[in-house]
């Protein structure tokens, strides 16, 4: 996995969240500004050799300065951009870009006095000690650097032309010679600018011009040395004549010059241009029976010719007829490969570090480590890097390629590499865990707002991550909108975030706000339980904040409808063990005597610990006596606190622990081997109420495995959950092994309801009937609103098979055994059947029916839209009649008018909408077409919201700002920060005066969004 230390400079864990991760210190090396730890196969500085070529040496002691009189903050930039050079010189033979521009820019601003020595530092280091950047930039930087060398008043000599030549020659850049010669003007040019005039020349193959400069150096009577025979070799290569580039080599030795080490790299480099693997051998060997050896930095020479030329299949080849002294990892193969990565030649770099891996598996790793750090920060193919990792893992040469490829990709801020890499660790079967995700919340955060870290949620999502509360209230919440809880706990769901974990991370976003009686009304309108554990804490920082009691006490009241357990007890020792509060006994008494007020209760062993606080805090009698009297009159006997607060929490129960140190705490008593049964049965209860199906299936093996007897309720779970992955024969198993072993233990009505609807879907109707008439004949069947939801599901399951007599037939099968009542929801699936078979006559009668016998209206706006869409005929316009006629008889004519406006926006027909109300404007209901608003507002449905905005502002009695508002809210909940802004303007032109709602609402989308507000912002308002 990751490394945790990595991520917690930025991102702090939280208290209590043990990691037993084993970690070490990683290169500095490899990351000299962002310092971090690594996993522990990776513990120490790789040993490079340190042979250094001689110009790096000889700049070892560029810069000497006096501490004392670096005070201002610029001199500090320079002196550390000047102690990184010094270092990376001295150390790895080379400079990075980046502090060589800076170094330039310095230059620029007049900030350092030696121009001309450090131009031409510059100057050098842009021909070969650049390998982390391609030749097009460094020739740039090199330019720029001549730019600025001529402009400042420097006499500009011969052996600065020759250093810009050297430069143009190391990075195969093409110049003019005649061109060059007249720029030089005054400047006499010596026979080594005429050599890396022709050295210029030849590295780009043009012979014209390389014979141009042969001829002025017979004019001007200059010596042929061997250097002038090596480039014509090299020329003759790279222009494709192999012939001539041999015949030069004649020449050479009918002059008298012998070839060196030197001559012969030329040669092999010559071959190597066409990948004539054969020739190239023949000289090698020829060089070496003359005693002529290649030193590593001409060998490198060879290789980066063939992998630029694309033979990097010879390299291998090449590399084996080297003796092994050859064959370290030394500076100068260090920076070929880096040069190569650079230069998208990244699988010639991997056929070079192969060959000179060090022994040993450690400096093995740190120099793959290298190698992939190098990889991630090039601008290489997703793909190519993840191929490279899994073949360093597969030949276990780095087992951790990706997840250290991972670990960069992060730190860089590349997600469109992390992402591929954490898709392939998900294949190979590896966890990914919520943390890892953090810095991409982050930079998206950062870049685009609200709307990237939605993206990163759902992509995380599409990885099968379930965010943690700390993620969500962390990292997500933080940068989306609140403005709107509802719609932020909607953003979360459509995301595929879980309801209750939606809910538990917006309330303690609220809480952490101070926004508390948001949070009253957010648990008024949901009735999903929260985890109210989480809860406490944010509840105690708010109250100590403001010290507000009776919000607090009205938050508990709501919050206490949906938990057994005693909240208000245990926020207030909650508040008592946190000793740097100060709090006062006052503010205890009076947050009780509001608990009295509000009807709030406590449990007896928190009235206990409350009254030993008094007792001895130094309460006189009169107070403790008057203490215990509140105490007793709120103390309820059958209350308890949760079992995390009633345990010494220095020594957490496994009960009390999270998902993850459940985990570290199984591989801790697996290495002990110790007893792990009651670990792997509350960790299978926490994935199962996760809904970590993987984990589930492999601790349930576990289990399994070491004879664990499965409890029936534990059996029941099991049962939810492969409902829940649609494994109807899995979950069969369960029922049955439950029936067979515990034939008394009642099975939850939603259970068995949700069996029948997955027996649909796998069309077993019968099998379905059957299940749901032997849970009825087991007697204790409960039915009402708590299962109301479940058995409109079953029913919708199969109206959307079109089968209408089996929806009939199962709605009275519901009825009969007592599973539900008649009621206007669960009437809608007997309308829809009709509906998705296409016989509209027969929906609308069954409507009829309902109407008149059940005084309801299934599925209104549904049928009433359809209709609107299919008036094309008589027969359905009296289809459309008789249907408005029968909701009339049920809500009036009024209400009816306003589902009809909305079914003509459902459908777009604007026009009509205008007749109608002009006609009947006066009759329509503003409270139901509100009431109708709504729905659309909850199933995002866009268009028809802004055609009603548009046409309803002609209707008397309505306001049409509430109609903007909602509109604004599907905007939010689609992130569509730019509509937003046109419906503002829309308004504007439209003189309808927006509320300090939808003001106030707006302001928080945009600056989200990161959006400039473009009106001004009360203080009430912010």
């Amino acid at each position: 996995m990751l490394p945790w230390a990595f991520l917690k400079r930025t991102f702090p864990l939280r208290c209590g969240q043990r990691k037993h991760l084993c970690l070490a210190q990683t290169q500095k090396k490899y990351f000299p500004k962002y310092p971090m730890k690594q996993q522990c196969n990776i513990t120490s500085k790789t040993n490079f050799c340190k042979d250094i070529n001689s110009f790096a040496c000889s700049q070892v002691k560029i810069y000497e300065y006096n501490s004392e009189e670096r005070k201002s903050k610029t001199s500090n930039e320079i002196s550390e951009v000047l102690d990184n050079i010094n270092l990376d010189i001295k150390n790895h033979s080379r400079v990075k870009y980046e502090d060589a521009k800076k170094l330039l820019s310095f230059m620029r601003e007049g900030l350092i006095a030696e121009n001309e020595k450090y131009a031409l530092l510059l100057l050098e280091w842009c021909c070969n000690f650049m390998p982390d950047m391609d030749s097009v930039s460094r020739i740039s930087l090199a330019l720029s650097v001549w730019k600025f060398l001529t402009s400042v008043g420097i006499e500009i000599k011969t052996k600065h032309y020759n250093v810009l030549l050297k430069c143009y020659a190391a990075n195969s850049y093409k110049i003019p010679v005649m061109k060059f010669l007249s720029e030089m003007k005054e400047v006499v040019p010596e026979s080594t600018t005429f050599e890396l005039l022709l050295d210029c020349a030849c590295v780009v193959g043009d012979l014209e011009e390389a014979m141009l400069v042969i001829k002025l150096m017979k004019d001007k009577n200059m010596p042929i040395s061997e250097a002038t025979f090596n480039s014509l070799i090299l020329g003759h290569a790279r222009a494709g004549d192999i012939k001539n580039s041999l015949s030069t080599l004649d020449a050479m030795y009918a002059a008298n010059i012998f070839p060196s080490a030197n001559t012969y790299t030329v040669v092999l480099q010559s071959y190597a241009h066409f990948g004539n693997i054969k020739e190239m051998k023949r000289v090698y060997e020829e060089a070496a029976s003359k005693n002529i050896n290649l030193n590593i930095h001409l060998v490198m020479n060879i290789c980066r010719t063939l992998a630029v030329n694309q033979h990097d299949k010879l390299i291998l080849e090449f590399l084996d007829w080297l003796p092994n002294d050859l064959k370290r990892f030394t500076l100068a193969v260090e920076n070929t490969i880096l040069e190569l990565i650079n230069l998208n030649c990244e699988k010639a770099a991997l056929s070079i570090m192969m060959s000179v891996l060090p022994e040993g598996v450690h400096t093995a790793e740190q120099s793959c480590a290298f190698f992939v750090y190098e990889i991630c920060r090039a601008n290489i193919d997703p793909g190519n890097i993840i191929n490279i990792c899994n073949y360093l893992e597969k030949n276990e040469m780095y087992p951790r390629a990706l997840y250290k490829a991972a670990e960069v990709s992060l730190h860089l801020g590349k997600p469109d590499l992390t992402l591929p890499i954490f898709q392939t660790l998900a294949k190979n079967g590896e966890t990914l865990r919520p943390h890892y995700f953090w810095p991409l919340f982050k930079q998206s955060a950062k870049v685009d707002g609200e709307a990237g870290v939605l993206k990163t949620l759902k992509e995380m999502q599409a990885f099968k991550v379930i965010p943690d509360f700390h993620t969500l209230v962390d990292y997500i919440l933080p940068v989306i909108s609140t403005n709107n809880p509802e719609t932020t706990v909607q953003k979360l769901q459509d995301c595929g975030v879980a309801a209750h974990h939606s809910l538990t991370s917006v309330a303690a976003t609220l809480l952490l706000t101070g926004r508390i009686h948001s949070l009253t009304h957010l648990c008024k309108s949901y009735v999903t339980k929260m985890d109210y554990d989480k809860l406490m804490q944010p509840l105690v920082q708010t109250f100590i904040v403001n010290k507000k009691i009776q919000p607090v006490s009205a938050f508990l009241k709501v919050a206490s409808k949906h938990e057994t357990n005693d909240l208000a007890g245990h926020f207030v020792l909650e508040l008592l063990a946190i000793k740097r509060t100060r709090l006062r006994k006052d503010d205890v008494i009076n947050l009780l005597q509001s608990f009295k007020s509000v009807g709030l209760s406590i449990s007896p062993f928190a009235s206990e610990i409350i009254a030993r606080y008094f007792k001895n805090g130094g309460a006189d009698s009169n107070l403790y006596n008057q203490i215990s009297l509140l105490l007793t009159s709120i103390t309820q006997s059958d209350l308890q606190l949760s079992p995390s607060e009633m345990i010494d929490a220095s020594i957490p129960h496994p009960r009390d622990m999270n998902l993850e140190e459940l985990e570290n705490h199984l591989v801790e008593l697996k290495s002990k081997l110790m007893n792990t049964r009651g670990v792997l049965r509350r960790l299978l209860q926490l994935h199962m109420r996760e809904g970590n199906i993987k984990r589930v299936l492999e601790v349930k093996k576990e289990l399994e495995n070491s004879g664990f007897k499965f409890s029936p309720g534990m059996l029941a779970s099991l049962f939810d959950m492969y409902i829940k992955i649609e494994d109807e024969s899995s979950a069969e198993k369960i029922l049955n092994e439950i029936m067979n072993e515990a034939p008394n233990f009642i099975i939850d009505e939603h259970k068995i309801i949700d069996y029948a609807s997955l027996l649909v879907t796998k069309n077993q109707y019968k099998a379905a009937i059957s299940v749901l008439e032997r849970r009825a004949a087991s007697g204790n069947v409960c039915g009402g609103e708590g299962i109301s939801r479940n058995c409109w599901q079953l029913l919708n399951t199969l109206a959307l098979q079109g089968e209408a007599e089996k929806v009939k037939h199962m709605f009275h099968l519901l009825r009969t055994l007592g599973f539900c009542s008649v009621t206007n929801t669960l009437l809608g699936p007997l309308v829809r059947a009709h509906l998705v078979r296409g016989e509209t006559e027969s929906a609308v009668r069954e409507y009829q029916h309902c109407a008149a016998n059940f005084k309801t209206t299934p599925l209104q706006l549904e049928l009433i839209s359809y209709l609107v869409r299919q008036t094309d005929s008589p027969n359905n316009q009296k289809l459309l009649e008789d249907t408005l006629v029968a909701s009339s008889l049920v809500h009036g004519e009024a209400s009816t008018y306003a589902t009809y406006i909305v079914a003509l926006a459902e459908a777009g027909k604007k026009k009509e909408i205008q007749n109608f109300i002009a006609k009947n404007g006066s009759n329509v209901h503003s409270a139901s077409l509100l009431s109708k608003i709504k729905l659309l507002v909850k199933e995002n449905k866009l268009g028809p919201l802004l055609i009603l905005a548009e046409e309803c502002d002609r209707l008397p009695k309505f306001n049409s700002s509430l109609l903007y508002t909602s509109v604004l809210k599907v905007l939010d909940k689609q992130g569509d920060c730019d509509g937003a802004l046109k419906l503002w303007t829309l308004m504007q032109e439209n003189n309808v005066q927006p509320s300090n709602e939808f003001l106030k609402h707006l302001a928080s989308i945009l600056k989200s969004h990161k959006r400039q507000i473009p009106f001004v912002v009360t203080e009430s308002e912010q």
